[in-house]
């Protein structure tokens, strides 16, 4: 069991010993759904050298990646050329002259390598020869590898939450509260990245720097990372820093296909949501490429008009932004041409957060070129032989004296390992991927059954962040007062945000955008809203909605609303709805931003077993009425259902009106899966598609039995859960 709270832990003992004399009940087969088979395409042939060549490759690639780049390079100034003179005193210029690159042949030395032209206020070289120091670029990159080697090919997300727990990963960003949230609550992703419960650095780089590599033990296999991409991302973060984490891993997937960068890129838009700040400015950065505009004015025009995001402010502290970041590595990608020295050091120059954009690039070419042809150089300075030092405060190096590195996994972790044990590592786990999706190992020869990649059927939204600064492309309902405007002053990420306001408590109204869908298919809408801690909020799809009701939303911060939804129409009305207040209510608006929906049908397959309140087996003394179980405190409900090889998808449809989250523990097989939140709700608000809370859990082709008993004290009702294979690829 995990480390949760002494109350959690003895709530968790009540509810077994509760279950402990309850009857077994049969496989429930009239709620089982088949699934399709997912049907690969083409078998394909890789050399085991090779690939390992490749992984190899990437290690190196991103550390010198990570030593290269110009991190807090961060200021524009229109008035200095852009290829002149960029670093004055203390301040210093995006796209730095090419001089500060390698000066006097001195390898890594960017903001946070061997620093020969100071130009950030860091003062400790994270890579020097032979050596690297952990930092949030690689760590968690690195545990990732430990995670698949400890749980196996098809892990969930509970065992993802495990390796955090045991390995006491120290980071940074979105990643800094993760194992308190873990150890304190118990909650697994995606709830220990969200800002409603408790993360406040979901819109940092972490969910990005950190996940990038996944796709490399994913040869022909972008269907499986994809899913994977999903859960790790979600871990650390969320909003653009995981979408860009999953495009990332997506690409490195996809590298072993396609070696040009530019195809590379286009492929892995095909699949990825395109109503997107992070593809608008791909496509900026595609035309300045080209057009032939020089990749300095690129860089310029990318801090200068691609910011958009609020939360740090202007231009000049663009260092953290996601889309200008991910412009950055855009830049590097295309500008450089397939070549690894070109890429890097075209990225490294570009500034911003340089060593988390040269690191993705420089493991992405890694991954192409492989190590054996990478320049003789960056082999020399790096190799098999190298070693990473898991800093932890301790005499990490044999010196005993480093200058500072603030990201490590603790206990239980290697103080050091050698790229080569590094790779061997990640090869194992490619291996373990390459059987367990239907591929087989024949001595030095992998044939993968590889994945079709189609392209995902793009969705037409206009204005969705209100960056115009008007309210184009929004229908809008209300009553009593209710408007819709822009506001400046509660924007999420960007400029603008959207606002509901009423002069009357009674007041509701609903901002929504005509979206044309495909019958049968899913989608995942999500909104950002601030504010209206008081009223209930509504996202919605046509009549399917998931209400929140939510004390955890206030003035100084925004959260993520999601619903998930199948087409059943054509076209469908598809945003936000602020319903009337009450007596005790006192809020009069409601600020949202950030407006998304996204075709998700690759995530899951076809099939699904569904189990409703008949079809429970519940704790002594608990009733149901109107087709729900009515769950109390420390008691719960139980159902065995036929598992798929691989994670499964758990979605519990919840009624919960008490004004507060409630927490539920799941169980799969008698072990705790982690807890997952159900937030409040209007008190109408039971029944619906929508209201629905998500969890990733592995359990495993078979019979299994899943358990879920409340852990706090606001009681709720459970109508029905559904049980979806984790993806298509996933082989029952």
């Amino acid at each position: 069991m995990k480390k949760f709270s002494k109350r959690m832990v003895t709530l968790s003992m009540c509810a077994s010993m509760l279950f402990s004399a309850a009857s077994c009940g049969g496989k429930n087969s009239d709620n089982w759904k088949e699934r399709p088979s997912f049907t690969a395409g083409k078998t394909v042939e890789l050399n085991k050298s090779v690939v390992r060549d490749k992984l190899l490759g990437s290690w190196i690639g991103s550390a010198i990646g990570l030593g290269s780049g110009y991190e807090y390079v961060t200021t524009l100034n229109n008035s200095k050329p852009l290829d002149g003179v960029v670093v004055d005193g203390t301040v210093a210029y995006v796209a730095l002259d090419d001089k500060y690159w390698e000066p006097n042949g001195v390898i890594c030395s960017g903001s946070i390598g061997l620093n020969a032209l100071k130009t950030g206020p860091l003062n400790d070289p994270r890579v020097e020869y032979g050596k690297v120091y952990s930092d949030d670029d690689m760590h968690v990159d690195i545990l990732n590898q430990f995670i698949f080697r400890d749980y196996g090919p098809d892990l969930g997300a509970q065992d993802i939450a495990d390796a955090w727990d045991k390995y006491a990963v120290a980071d940074v960003g979105g990643g800094e509260t993760v194992v308190p949230t873990i150890r304190n609550s118990g909650y697994i992703p995606p709830y220990t990245g969200q800002r409603m419960y408790g993360n406040t650095g979901y819109w940092v780089t972490e969910s990005w720097i950190e996940n990038e590599s996944l796709g490399a033990i994913f040869p022909y296999m972008p269907g499986t990372l994809e899913a994977y991409a999903e859960i790790f991302t979600s871990v650390q973060g969320d909003a653009l820093g995981m979408y860009l984490g999953k495009l990332c891993a997506l690409m490195y997937s996809l590298a072993y296909e396609y070696p040009d960068t530019k195809v590379l890129l286009e492929k892995a838009f095909e699949r990825m949501d395109q109503n997107n700040e992070i593809y608008e400015i791909y496509k900026y950065v595609l035309g300045c490429y080209e057009d032939g505009t020089d990749w300095r004015t690129a860089c310029a025009g990318v801090v200068k008009n691609r910011v958009n995001c609020k939360l740090i402010g202007s231009a000049d502290e663009a260092g953290f932004s996601i889309n200008a970041n991910a412009g950055m590595i855009f830049i590097g990608l295309l500008y450089g041409e397939n070549d690894f020295e070109k890429s890097v050091k075209i990225t490294s120059l570009c500034g911003l957060d340089g060593d988390c954009t040269a690191a993705t690039v420089g493991g992405l070419l890694g991954l192409i070129v492989g190590f054996d042809a990478l320049p003789q150089k960056y082999k020399d300075f790096l190799n098999g032989n190298s070693v990473y030092y898991n800093y932890t405060g301790k005499n990490s190096d044999e010196t005993g004296v480093y200058w500072g590195a603030f990201a490590y996994c603790g206990e239980n972790f290697p103080t050091s390992l050698t790229f080569d044990q590094i790779t061997d590592l990640t090869l194992k786990n490619l291996e373990a991927q390459v059987t367990a999706r239907g591929g087989e190992i024949d001595g030095e020869i992998y044939r993968i059954a590889s994945q079709p990649l189609e392209a995902i059927p793009q969705l037409s939204l206009t204005n969705k962040s209100f960056e115009r600064g008007d309210i184009y492309g929004w229908s809008f309902e209300g009553t009593k007062g209710a408007a819709l405007t822009t506001t400046e002053a509660k924007a999420h990420l960007g400029n603008y945000g959207g606002l509901i306001a009423s002069d009357d408590i009674e007041g509701e109204g609903k901002a929504y955008q005509t979206v044309a869908l495909v019958p049968g298919r899913r989608y995942r809408a999500s909104i950002w809203i601030n504010g209206c801690a008081d009223r209930e909020v509504r996202i919605f799809a046509g009549e399917k909605y998931r209400s929140y009701f939510n004390p955890i939303t206030s003035n100084t911060a925004y959260v993520k609303l999601e619903l998930y939804f199948t087409a059943e129409k054509n076209r469908e009305n598809i945003g936000i709805k602020l319903m009337p207040g009450t007596d005790d209510s006192f809020s009069l608006q409601l600020n949202f931003d950030d407006f998304s929906v996204e075709d998700v049908t690759h995530l899951t397959d076809g099939s699904y077993q569904k189990f409703s309140a008949a079809d429970f087996y519940v704790s002594p003394g608990l009733k149901t009425e109107n087709d729900r179980v009515a769950l109390e405190c420390t008691k719960g409900l139980r159902f065995d259902f036929e598992g798929m090889k691989g994670y499964q998808t758990f979605k519990i449809y919840y009624r919960n009106t008490t004004g507060m989250p409630a927490q539920a523990e799941a169980f799969i097989d008698g072990k705790s899966a982690g807890v997952v939140p159900l937030p409040a709700q209007g008190a109408d608000a039971d029944g619906n598609e929508g209201n629905a809370a998500i969890a990733w859990l592995y359990a495993g082709a078979g019979d299994h039995r899943f358990k879920l008993v409340l852990n706090s004290f606001e009681n709720i009702e459970i109508e029905r859960i559904e049980v979806y294979g984790g993806n298509a690829c996933f082989e029952k």
